[in-house]
């Protein structure tokens, strides 16, 4: 059975699906937008998809399940020690951390964003700020909290273009004029 790296994601995918099927699910934000729905955990590193999960729907009772996302951390992450887990913000939440704690799974990134939908650029520029001021507070929490003689956590520019989790790259000049 092979062992995933430290780091382990668990995130959804649309497997594109448009025939007949009573759990097939319509995500907007996705290329295939119809297709089933599947909970991976991945190792981060080689991109092995360690444990799987298809999404059946709401459960029998008929409504809707609370802390879903908690609990598709947990059932994927079952058996795991010691693991750093990712996911995105649909998953991460306060009582999931404490749990993942509690199994001895030592951290539990997500993203973070202030970004909303808006037509009204002065509250774009301000979402845009407290995003800025979050990654600018990451940075000033790890100079002090590690010393010198210890190297600090380095960002994986090859993983995301951005410098902090959850935001876009910086726009360019071109890209400034047309907003």
């Amino acid at each position: 059975m092979y062992n995933p790296g430290p780091e382990v994601t668990v995130d959804e995918r649309l497997v594109p699906f448009r025939g007949r099927c009573p759990f097939k699910q319509y995500i907007p934000s996705k290329p295939g937008k119809y297709g089933i729905k599947i909970w991976a955990a991945c190792d981060a590193r080689s991109s092995y998809a360690w444990n799987m999960q298809v999404y059946t729907g709401k459960p029998v009772t008929g409504r809707p399940e609370k802390n879903q996302g908690m609990r598709v951390v947990l059932d994927m992450t079952a058996g795991l020690k010691g693991h750093n887990i990712t996911c995105d913000n649909f998953f991460t939440s306060h009582g999931l951390g404490q749990e993942l704690l509690k199994r001895k799974l030592t951290k539990l990134t997500g993203t973070y964003t202030c970004k909303r939908m808006t037509a009204r650029w002065p509250v774009a520029v301000f979402h845009n700020i407290l995003d800025v001021s979050a990654c600018n507070a990451y940075v000033v929490w790890t100079a002090s909290t590690f010393p010198a003689h210890q190297p600090l956590p380095v960002w994986e520019e090859s993983a995301s273009p951005s410098r902090c989790p959850g935001r876009s790259p910086p726009k360019t000049g071109a890209e400034m004029e047309e907003m």
